[in-house]
């Protein structure tokens, strides 16, 4: 996520220190001095090196916290430290394994069913379509097909936070994916878990998950409630875009169940551990060890040799181990957990500030691996390249966009979004891989598997009707294969063009006036060529300023998606309506360019007038093949 455009970082020095501090400590044996060490090796420089204000570090081995560690500032102005035992850190998505657990304490308990449809534990109908209805396991892998939806989903403003059954039943997605086919990741997905949990219960949600998961747990600095209690407000980290800025207001999120988690890193302690020894903290069991291990286990994969989703969880095996985890993004803050299942290790991060160009993204990724790397080393596979390399990479060339899909009038932005895989001449393929856009090689290793050149990480191709339709990496990674209109390298040449021979239209119209008036020339054209003249200027003038008004939104509000709420809506539609009057103009300018050639105006006029109908009647298109111009306001 919809989270869409892909964030090229510049953060090599990072990664060579990590990387290389992995490669000289591999195997060392995992302690609480020599992890302390190797973080305060790297990490407090990372945060300075990239203007991010804070951390906190978790390690637990055994039933025990190893590590508990804060870095850096949880208020940069009060210039206070971050402390694992006091401060309060949003976890974001991490949020959606409290709601699987809760999901899964109801199974074991026989009151929900995973393979049951949902509307049949709802107040509320999801619409029918593609014949087969949708599960609970759907919505725990992210299969339920749904399209991403951002209107209203994460608000700053107070106003506009909604209970969950008010917001379920206002936004409806599309479901552009058969259940159980896709993974599509989903926030509206995980709030219908939560409301299931709540009518079921009987309890409502943020109740449920207080009583029944973090009381038992002891997990008395970790709030689910929206605000954060007052007793616990105080502790909460200030987020920041950079640590050189100003503080980020607090988002909320409408989809509880999805995010709204806020906990301190000894309290995610006593949750790993939870679900590390099968559901067991101390006395407390809150799952079964076979519901734990249920859940543990990988649930769904549309490919055979990239990890899977669990129920909740991530599978994110690497070095040989088996792995689970999630992590989390919301404005400023970026969390991850990882639970090494068969060592009984369990790591936990979260930042307070995304840094200077994103670099939270690389040094998140960078603690993980490296932290593999150096206690459960695995050497970089070494797989010949297949002989089918050269075929595949050909067959694989071209644009892919996320399956998590903007849509409505959000659903241009996906083109931004998309990724161009290049075939290369040596039966190698060279992709920029999400969300970080480091561009990486890979060779092919078994039929439509490639191997990172060098490193560890896969690529998998999911073919259907002898065609490559989707490229996956992640749990729920999947780029979808696009046809050549909605790729950028297609449309973002056309649309300058358009826009250019927009304006030169536009600005030579006074120029033009100006001259005949100062030198005293009659006008070429008079009478009805004359006003379809002017009014396919006046189209232009309105679909440049449509043009523009879209480029705003991109640069200021496509990161800032609590703006996107019913108060955008006038002024939506008013853009529209901007856009519409474009729309007329394009259709009189066809009509002047269809009369200028049956006229005895020059060649270059003729040619003016035609290139102008052309830019305008291509922008029309664009216009409503990327649905900037709906009825509905949804998105």
């Amino acid at each position: 996520m919809v989270k869409q455009a892909l964030r090229l970082l510049s953060v090599a020095a990072l990664v060579m220190s990590a990387g290389s501090l992995a490669g000289q400590q591999a195997a060392a044996p995992l302690t609480a001095a020599d992890l302390e060490a190797w973080l305060d090796g790297y990490l407090p420089g990372s945060l300075i090196r990239n203007d991010m204000a804070g951390a906190v570090v978790v390690v637990v081995k055994g039933g025990e916290v190893l590590l508990a560690k804060g870095y850096g500032y949880d208020d940069i102005a009060a210039k206070r430290p971050v402390d694992p035992a006091r401060t309060l850190f949003p976890v974001a998505s991490i949020s959606k394994t409290f709601t699987a657990t809760a999901v899964m304490q109801l199974v074991e308990s026989g009151k929900l069913d995973l393979d049951r449809d949902i509307n049949t534990y709802l107040d509320f109908e999801i619409p029918p379509a593609f014949g087969t209805p949708i599960t609970l396991r759907n919505l725990l892998t992210h299969t339920a097909g749904f399209d991403d939806l951002q209107k209203g989903s994460s608000p700053a403003d107070p106003k506009w936070y909604l209970s969950l059954q008010a917001y379920l039943k206002r936004r409806s997605p599309h479901r552009i994916f058969p259940p159980g086919d896709t993974p599509a990741y989903s926030n509206y997905g995980m709030g219908l878990a939560a409301y299931i949990v709540q009518r079921i219960s009987g309890e409502p949600f943020e109740a449920y998950i207080d009583r029944h998961i973090l009381q038992p747990l002891g997990m008395r600095r970790t709030s689910i409630y929206q605000p954060t209690p007052p007793d616990l407000i105080a502790d909460r980290v200030k987020a920041y875009l950079v640590a050189s800025g100003p503080a980020q207001m607090t988002e909320f999120t409408n989809t509880r169940g999805a995010g709204g988690v806020a906990a301190t890193g000894s309290d995610m302690a006593r949750y790993m551990i939870a679900h590390l020894h099968d559901g067991r903290y101390g006395d407390a069991q809150i799952l079964r060890p076979e519901t734990a291990r249920l859940m543990h286990a990988r649930a769904f994969s549309p490919v055979e040799h990239i990890n899977g989703m669990a129920l909740g969880f991530f599978q994110e095996d690497y070095n040989g181990q088996r792995i689970i985890g999630h992590d989390g993004d919301t404005k400023g803050v970026h969390s991850n957990l990882k639970l090494l299942l068969d060592q009984d290790v369990g790591l936990f991060v979260d930042f307070n500030s995304d840094g200077k160009n994103t670099a939270v993204y690389d040094l998140r990724d960078a603690i993980f691996h490296d932290f593999v790397d150096r206690y459960f080393p695995a050497p970089v596979p070494t797989e010949p390249t297949a002989t089918t390399a050269v075929q595949h990479a050909k067959m694989a060339e071209g644009t892919y966009q996320a399956s998590r899909r903007l849509n409505g009038l959000l659903s241009v932005f996906m083109m931004f979004n998309g990724i161009d895989l290049t075939a290369n001449g040596d039966g190698t393929i060279t992709i920029p891989m999400p969300p970080t856009g480091v561009r990486k090689t890979f060779h092919e290793i078994g039929p439509f598997v490639w191997r990172e050149v060098g490193g560890k990480e896969l690529l998998e191709m999911r073919i259907k009707d002898g065609r490559i339709i989707s490229l996956h990496d992640h749990p729920v990674g999947v780029m979808l294969k696009v046809p050549f209109w909605q790729s950028s390298g297609f449309n973002l040449p056309l649309l300058a063009f358009s826009c250019l021979a927009m304006l030169s239209a536009v600005v030579s119209w006074p120029v033009l006036a100006w001259m005949r008036r100062r030198y005293d020339r009659p006008a070429l054209i008079a009478g009805a060529d004359r006003t379809r003249r002017r009014l396919a200027r006046v189209g232009a003038v309105a679909m440049l300023l449509f043009v523009l008004g879209w480029v705003f939104l991109a640069t200021n509000l496509l990161s800032h998606f609590y703006l996107f709420n019913a108060a955008l809506d006038p002024w939506l539609r008013l853009l529209q309506i901007v856009g519409m009057i474009g729309v007329c103009g394009a259709g009189i300018a066809a009509w002047d360019a269809w009369r200028a050639w049956r006229s005895p105006r020059s060649l270059p006029a003729k040619i003016g007038s035609t290139v102008l109908a052309a830019s305008m009647v291509w922008m029309v298109w664009f216009a409503f093949a990327f649905k900037l111009i709906t009825v509905s306001l949804d998105y």
